[in-house]
């Protein structure tokens, strides 16, 4: 927070002036409810963060953010894969800020041959859980 405060805003108000630029904080445990008063109201922030899991939720209550975007030559720095998570119904509905590998765990001495590797897609390992556990 305080290198948007210290550094991102000064900035883009430099560039911008009259553009008066606010943080709103919040805690987790309300943040589902928050989201969805702001989205009910019209009356939320004009930019929020949200995990990507909430493009499903939102969907098309999420701006289309395409139009911004176009021309905008560091968009190809980003991986399709990443835009893909915050991509709704064919269009940018934001940008992503972190993307994190998701490995899977799993006990070797629980499985009956351990050198044939993890199972990949996830039709293998659903019926394999219940052998296992």
């Amino acid at each position: 927070m305080n290198w948007f405060r210290e550094t991102a805003f000064p900035a883009f108000q430099e560039t911008h002036p009259g553009v008066s630029l606010e943080i709103l904080t919040g805690g987790w445990g309300d943040f589902d409810a928050t989201v969805a008063g702001w989205i009910t109201t019209g009356d939320g922030p004009d930019i929020i963060y949200l995990g990507s899991e909430y493009a499903a939720t939102y969907g098309n209550l999420l701006a289309d953010i395409d139009p911004y975007l176009a021309g905008w030559e560091e968009l190809d720095q980003f991986l399709p894969i990443a835009l893909d998570t915050v991509t709704w119904d064919g269009h940018l509905r934001g940008l992503p800020l972190l993307m994190s590998p998701r490995p899977i765990f799993y006990r070797t001495d629980l499985i009956a041959n351990p050198d044939a590797g993890l199972p990949r897609p996830l039709e293998e390992p659903v019926p394999l859980s219940p052998k296992i556990t």
